[in-house]
């Protein structure tokens, strides 16, 4: 995780004035209200897509609570992602039936096919693998 708000990825939504915009309505619009934290995340996630560990930083600091509380919040809940997905998801079930059916074979095919792992995007942003 980033150490501080001075090393911020050049490509990270608080770089990117439009959506740094979209974090600071969202922070000033429920600073105040219980819950801020999720609220705040929630609005986030769904506007740009992920929480970043940049975001999270920014966004702890914005609402004077822990950064653990909001890296907390954000691993805990699967709806959020900490970098951005593919424009197609594409989800494996790790089910029982499922693997037994064959599933650790699709998912290395996938791997190998699109030179990513679980849970990362191939470099043009089309394809992100994920388990469910």
């Amino acid at each position: 995780m980033t150490r501080s708000l001075n090393e911020i990825p050049e490509n990270d939504p608080l770089n990117k004035a439009e959506q740094k915009i979209i974090i600071d309505a969202a922070i000033a619009e429920n600073k105040e209200r219980p819950g801020a934290v999720m609220l705040v995340l929630n609005e986030v996630q769904g506007k740009i897509g992920h929480v970043s560990p940049c975001m999270q930083m920014y966004i702890a600091q914005s609402l004077n609570v822990p950064l653990g509380q909001v890296h907390g919040v954000v691993t805990f809940y699967s709806f959020f992602k900490t970098q951005p997905r593919g424009k197609n998801t594409i989800k494996f079930c790790l089910g029982t039936a499922c693997y037994v059916a064959g599933v650790p074979q699709l998912i290395e095919k996938a791997k190998q096919m699109l030179h990513i792992e679980l849970g990362q995007t191939t470099p043009d942003g089309q394809i992100t693998l994920e388990e469910c």
